[in-house]
C-alpha cells in the first residue's frame, strides 16, 4: 500500500482494478524448427529445452512455436558457463506465455518473435540473468544477424556480444495481462513467496511494436526495466553494461505506442531503487496504473525516464466509486538512507487529468529526488472529477513527509506552455508536523504562456508552490522561478505561492515575463505563519501587469502579497516590481504586512516588508497598494516611481498604515502627474496613518497634482471616511502625525515658449554709449544721465542726443554715426527718437522724431 502524494489517501499498486484476460493455452507448445539442433523433451508439465548451438558463452535456439500454457513451464536446461541464450521463433505464430520460463544459473535470455508476444496473468520468469523479450526480426552482431525472418540463409552463430535488435516492416505487438500478479522478476525484498526471482542488478526489457500492459505487473528489486515501442525498419542498439545490456535509441527515429491500463504496475523498488526507461511515440498510463522506483535501504535510487516523441498522458479516476491514482513515483522510505531517485520526462506534450500524479518523496533522512520535465509543446494538469475528497489532486510535486529530516527535490518544467486547471498543483513542499527537511526549488520556463485557472471556487487550491507546510519545523521552503511571455492566474482558488509555517524562511518568487494577469481573486504570495521570514517577490514584466480582485458576492480580494501572519516573529517580505504599465483594479491589491492574529499583541514581533515599483504608468481603479501592520515597531515603506503618470479612480488607496501600537512607514511618490478623479464614497486617498503609534511621512514629487488635497481620510476607528474627497492624510489617532511634503517641480507655463537669456551682459556704459542719431544742434539741448543703478531722464517729448548722456557725472560723446550693439540675440540699433501717444505711452523709435533725415534701413527698436 502506498500513500498518495501530498495527502494521505492510500492506493493499491498491484491488486485494485486490474483487468483479467487469461490465455486459453493448456499445455506447453514449444517445438523446434530444426535449424540449430534445438531439442525438446516433455517432462510432465515441463518442456525441457536442450541442445542448440554453443559459441563461446553464447547458446542459440530456434523454435517453430514457443508458447507456455497455464501451469506449465519451458525450461532452458543450459550449461552453467552460458552467459546469453538467444532464442528465435520462426513459425509466424504469436507466443502466448501464461506459465513459467526457467533457465539455469545466471544466463540472460533473449526471446524474439516477430509475430508478437502475449504474457498472461500467470506468467513467471525464473532466470538468473536478464530477460529481453522482443518482436524484432533479428539479433544483430558485429558480423551479421541471428534472424527470425530470413530462414533461407544459415543463421549467424557467433561468440561476439550482440549490438542491437533489428526490426523489419510491421513488427508484432507485446501485451502483458494480469490481475495484480502479472510478471515478476523479484527477490526476497519484494513480497510473494511464489514469485520467480532474478538478481537485482539485472534487466527486464520488452521492445516491439505497440506495447500494452492490461493490468500486468512487472517488478525487479533494484534492477532495471526497459520498455520500448518502435516502428518497422528500425534498429535499437544494445549497449553493454557491467552485467548485461541497456537499450539505446539514438539511431531510432520512428516509434509506436505504449499503454498501461487496469492498475498495471512497473516497479523497481529495492535496497537501492533500480531504473525504469519507457520509450515510444504516445505513452499512456490510465486507470490507476503506476511506475515506481522506491528506495528501501542504504543504496541510492535510480532514475525513471520517460521518452515520448509525441505525447505522454496520465489519466486517473477509473470510476468515482473507486478512484485510483495514476502516477509515476520515486520515494525514499522511512528506513532508507540512500537518496531517492529522479524522474525525467522528455515528450512533445504531457497531460495529467483526474488524480494523476508525478512525484518524488522522502519519508525519512534520505533526500527526495528531482523531477525534470521537458516538453517541446505543452503541459496540462486538470482534475474535473468533482470528488468531494480534498485529496483528489493532479500533481507534479516533490515532498518531505511528516517527521522526515531529508530534503525535497527540485521540480523543473520546460515547455511552450503550461496550463494548471482546477485542483491541480505543481511544486515542492513539506507536509505534516515536526519536519526539518527543506522544500526544493520550483522552476517553470514556458516560451508562450503559463496559465493557472479555477472556476469552481470550491476552496481546493491549485497553482504553483514552494511550501514549508509543517508546524514545529526548521526547514526552509524553496525558491520559485517563472520565465514566460504571458503569466495568467485567475479564479479565487488559484495561486502562485511560497510559504512557511515553521522557523525556516520562505523562499523567493522571481518572475521574468512580458505580461502578468492576476484576476478573479487569484493570488501571487509569499507568506510566513511562523518564526521564519517571508520571501521576497521580484517581478520584471517588460510590458504590463494587471491585478484584479473579485467582484463576486464573496468579495474576495486578489493580488500580490508578501506578509507575516499569525503569532510568529518572522518578517514580511518585500515586493519589487518593474514594468511599463501597472493596473490595479476591482478590489485588487498589492500588499506587504505583518499581522499578529493569535496571542497577546506584542509590537516588534516582525518587520513589515517594503514595496518598490518602477513603471511608466500606474493606474488604480478601485485598487490598493499598501503596507500595513499591527505588530511591528517600524512600518513598511511604499515607493512608486513613474516616468509618466499615476492615476487614481473609484476609491483607490495608496497607503502605509499602522494599527494598534505599530509604527508607521513612509510613502514616497515620484511622478510626472498624480491625478485623482472624483469618486463617490471615500474618495481616492494617499495615506500614512497610525493608531496609537506615530504616523509615517508622505513625500510627493510631481510636476503637478490634480484632484488631491491635504485632508482627513481616516476616522478614529481606522475606517476610511465617506467624504467624496481625495485626501492626503498622515495623521495618528493617539501618536504624532507624520510630515506631508509636496514638491511641485519643473513648473512651466505651457502657453509660453522658453526664452533663452543673453549670454553676454551689457554694461550701462555700453548701452548708453551711443544715442539715436540726430541733428547735433537740436540734440545738444537734451541729455541722459545714468547715476549708479538709476538715472534721470530728460523730458520725454524731446529727442535724445548721445552728446548729452552722462554716466556717473562724466560726458560720453559719440560719433555722429551710430553703430549697432552686439548682443547674444544679435545686433540692436540704439534709439533715434521718442514719441508720446495720446494715452501717455512712451515709445522709443528707430528714427528721428523731428521729421528730418531718412530712417535707418534696419527698423529695430533699441531693446
Amino acid at each position: 500500500m502506498k500513500k498518495a502524494l501530498f495527502f494521505p489517501l492510500q492506493i493499491s499498486l498491484c491488486t485494485v482494478g486490474c483487468l483479467y484476460a487469461s490465455s486459453s493455452i493448456t499445455h506447453a507448445q514449444v517445438t523446434p524448427d530444426g535449424t540449430v539442433n534445438t531439442q525438446i523433451n516433455q517432462d510432465g508439465n515441463s518442456a525441457v529445452i536442450t541442445g542448440g548451438e554453443t559459441r563461446g558463452s553464447n547458446l542459440f535456439h530456434s523454435f517453430q512455436d514457443f508458447s507456455v500454457g497455464t501451469g506449465n513451464e519451458a525450461f532452458f536446461n543450459n550449461a552453467n558457463d552460458i552467459s546469453n541464450i538467444f532464442s528465435r521463433v520462426t513459425g509466424g505464430n504469436i507466443s502466448n506465455i501464461d506459465g513459467a520460463i526457467r533457465a539455469n544459473a545466471g544466463a540472460s535470455l533473449f526471446l524474439i518473435n516477430p509475430a508478437g508476444i502475449i504474457f498472461g496473468e500467470n506468467a513467471r520468469l525464473d532466470i538468473g540473468g536478464s530477460f529481453y523479450g522482443s518482436t524484432a526480426s533479428s539479433v544483430l552482431f558485429e558480423d551479421g544477424e541471428f534472424s527470425a525472418a530470413d530462414l533461407e540463409n544459415p543463421p549467424l552463430l557467433t561468440v561476439n556480444a550482440p549490438i542491437g535488435l533489428g526490426f523489419r516492416s510491421d513488427p508484432g505487438d507485446i501485451t502483458v495481462r494480469g490481475n495484480g500478479q502479472g510478471i515478476r522478476t523479484t527477490n526476497d525484498l519484494i513480497d510473494n513467496e511464489d514469485a520467480l526471482r532474478v538478481n537485482s542488478d539485472k534487466t527486464f526489457a520488452l521492445v516491439g511494436g505497440n506495447v500494452t500492459l492490461e493490468g500486468g505487473v512487472i517488478k525487479t528489486a533494484g534492477g532495471n526495466i526497459e520498455l520500448g515501442s518502435v516502428e518497422g525498419n528500425e534498429q535499437v542498439s544494445l549497449n553493454p553494461t557491467n552485467s548485461d545490456f541497456s537499450l539505446n535509441y539514438e539511431d531510432t527515429t520512428n516509434f509506436r505506442d505504449l499503454r498501461f491500463t487496469g492498475a498495471a504496475t512497473i516497479d523497481v523498488s529495492g535496497l537501492g531503487a533500480g531504473n525504469v526507461r519507457v520509450q515510444g511515440k504516445n505513452i499512456t498510463l490510465a486507470e490507476g496504473s503506476v511506475i515506481e522506483a522506491n528506495t528501501l535501504g542504504s543504496l541510492p535510487g535510480g532514475q525513471i525516464e520517460i521518452n515520448a516523441s509525441n505525447s505522454t498522458e496520465l489519466l486517473g479516476l477509473s470510476s468515482e466509486s473507486d478512484p485510483l491514482f495514476t502516477g509515476i513515483f520515486a520515494f525514499a522510505s522511512p528506513e532508507a538512507t540512500g537518496d531517492g531517485g529522479d524522474i525525467q520526462i522528455n515528450t512533445s506534450s504531457l497531460v495529467l487529468t483526474d488524480i494523476a500524479q508525478i512525484g518524488t518523496q522522502t519519508e525519512g533522512e534520505a533526500n527526495a529526488g528531482n523531477i525534470d520535465i521537458k516538453a517541446s509543446d505543452f503541459v496540462i494538469l486538470s482534475n474535473f472529477s468533482n470528488l468531494s475528497d480534498t485529496s483528489s489532486f493532479s500533481l507534479i510535486i516533490s515532498l518531505v513527509e511528516e517527521g522526515a529530516t531529508g530534503n525535497a527535490g527540485n521540480v523543473s518544467i520546460e515547455a511552450k506552455s503550461l496550463t494548471i486547471n482546477e485542483n491541480s498543483q505543481v511544486g515542492t513542499g513539506t507536509f505534516g508536523a515536526f519536519n526539518d527537511g527543506d522544500a526544493g526549488n520550483t522552476l517553470v520556463i514556458a516560451t508562450d504562456f503559463v496559465e493557472i485557472r479555477d472556476e469552481q471556487a470550491d476552496g481546493l487550491i491549485n497553482g504553483i508552490f514552494a511550501l514549508q507546510g509543517a508546524n514545529n519545523s526548521t526547514g526552509r521552503s524553496g525558491d520559485l522561478f517563472v520565465n514566460t511571455s504571458r503569466l495568467s492566474i485567475s479564479g479565487e482558488d488559484s495561486q502562485i505561492s511560497v510559504s512557511n509555517f515553521g522557523s525556516g524562511d520562505a523562499g523567493d518568487i522571481n518572475l521574468e515575463i512580458r505580461e502578468l494577469i492576476i484576476e478573479g481573486g487569484a493570488e501571487l504570495q509569499s507568506i510566513t505563519f511562523g518564526d521564519g521570514n517571508a520571501g521576497n517577490i521580484n517581478i520584471e514584466a517588460s510590458e504590463s501587469i494587471q491585478v484584479s480582485g473579485s467582484l463576486l458576492e464573496r468579495g474576495f480580494l486578489g493580488g500580490i502579497f508578501a506578509s507575516a501572519i499569525g503569532g510568529g516573529t518572522g518578517d514580511g517580505g518585500d515586493i519589487s516590481i518593474s514594468t511599463d504599465n501597472l493596473v490595479v483594479q476591482d478590489l485588487g491589491t498589492i500588499s506587504v504586512g505583518n499581522f499578529q492574529t493569535t496571542g497577546e499583541l506584542e509590537p516588534g514581533l516582525g518587520n513589515v516588508g517594503n514595496i518598490g515599483i518602477e513603471a511608466n504608468n500606474i493606474t488604480l481603479d478601485n485598487g490598493d497598494i499598501t503596507a500595513a501592520s499591527n505588530a511591528s515597531i517600524f512600518g513598511g515603506n511604499v515607493s512608486l516611481e513613474t516616468s509618466e503618470d499615476i492615476i487614481l479612480r473609484n476609491n483607490s488607496v495608496i497607503s502605509v498604515q499602522a494599527f494598534q501600537e505599530a509604527g508607521g512607514g513612509s510613502l514616497f511618490i515620484d511622478s510626472r502627474f498624480v491625478v485623482a478623479f472624483p469618486s463617490a464614497g471615500t474618495g481616492s486617498d494617499l495615506v500614512a496613518n497610525a493608531d496609537v503609534g506615530n504616523a509615517g511621512q508622505i513625500i510627493l514629487n510631481a510636476e503637478q497634482t490634480f484632484g488631491l488635497e491635504v485632508g482627513t481620510a481616516i476616522d478614529s476607528n481606522n475606517n476610511f471616511i465617506e467624504n467624496n474627497s481625495n485626501d492626503i492624510d498622515a495623521s495618528s489617532n493617539e501618536g504624532i502625525g507624520g510630515n506631508i511634503s509636496i514638491n511641485i517641480i519643473n513648473v512651466v507655463d505651457p502657453l509660453q515658449g522658453v526664452t533663452e537669456l543673453p549670454q553676454n551682459i551689457d554694461l550701462p556704459e555700453q548701452t548708453s554709449q551711443q544715442a539715436c542719431e540726430a541733428n547735433r544742434e537740436i540734440a545738444a539741448k537734451n541729455g541722459f544721465t545714468i547715476n549708479g543703478k538709476g538715472g534721470i531722464l530728460p523730458e520725454p517729448g524731446l529727442p535724445l542726443n548721445s552728446l548729452n548722456v552722462t554716466v556717473n557725472g562724466e560726458n560720453n560723446p559719440t560719433s555722429t554715426t551710430s553703430t549697432p550693439i552686439e548682443t547674444a540675440q544679435g545686433k540692436i540699433q540704439p534709439a533715434r527718437g521718442v514719441k508720446v501717444t495720446e494715452s501717455g505711452e512712451v515709445i522709443l523709435t528707430a528714427y528721428r522724431t523731428n521729421n528730418s533725415g531718412e530712417r535707418i534701413p534696419e527698423k529695430r527698436n533699441c531693446g
